[in-house]
C-alpha cells in the first residue's frame, strides 16, 4: 500500500465523514470480497483534479461520498460528488518486475473501527502479495485487545509532543 498525492480536502475536515460506495463494475475484485459497509470519520481526500485526472491505468474500487456531518447514518452532502478513495494499479519497476499497488485514502485510527475498512485493508494485503486465492470472506477481522483510538487531528498536548522547527533537531 502506498500513499498518493494529497491535493486537499474534498470533504470538510473534522466536519464530514465518508461513506464508501463500491464501484459496481468492479464489485467482484478480490479486494472487495466480503466488504460491506465502508464508513469513517476521515473526510474524502482529493487526489486528482482536472489538470491531473484519475489515471487510466488505475482501477477504482470505492468512491467516497462526503456526508453532511460525522454521523454514520448522515445523509450525503449532495453538493460534493463522490471521488475515488480506493484503487489499484499495476506498476513495472526498473528491473522489469510487475508490482501490485493498492491506494486507500481512508485508514485513520477511527476509520479502522469500521469492519468494511478493516476487511478491505486485509484483503488488499493478500491481493498485493498475489495471494487472492487465500482471501476468505469469513476470515476474522476482529480487533484484538482494547482499541481506543484518539480523535483525529494533531493532539500534541495530550500526547506530550511539542512541535518544533526543523532547526531544533540539527
Amino acid at each position: 500500500m502506498l500513499g498518493g498525492t494529497f491535493m486537499g480536502h474534498h470533504g470538510g475536515w473534522h466536519r464530514e465523514a465518508t461513506r464508501g460506495v463500491i464501484v459496481s463494475e468492479n464489485k467482484k475484485h478480490p479486494i472487495l470480497s466480503g466488504v460491506g459497509n465502508i464508513w469513517g470519520t476521515s473526510d474524502v481526500y482529493r487526489c486528482h483534479n482536472d489538470k491531473n485526472p484519475f489515471p487510466e491505468d488505475c482501477t477504482s474500487l470505492v468512491l467516497g461520498q462526503p456526508l453532511i456531518n460525522l454521523e454514520k447514518d448522515a445523509p450525503p452532502n449532495t453538493k460534493k460528488e463522490p471521488l475515488p478513495v480506493a484503487w489499484t494499479k499495476k506498476w513495472t519497476g526498473n528491473k522489469g518486475l510487475d508490482s501490485r499497488v493498492f491506494h486507500f485514502t481512508m485508514g485513520s485510527a477511527k476509520d479502522l473501527e469500521n469492519d468494511g475498512v478493516r476487511r478491505m485493508t486485509v484483503n488488499a494485503v493478500y491481493w498485493g502479495l498475489g495471494l487472492e486465492k487465500d482471501i476468505k470472506t469469513d476470515r476474522s477481522i476482529a480487533i484484538i485487545g482494547d482499541y481506543k483510538p484518539l480523535k483525529a487531528g494533531f493532539n500534541y498536548e495530550k500526547l506530550g509532543v511539542k512541535p518544533r522547527k526543523v532547526e531544533y533537531y540539527k
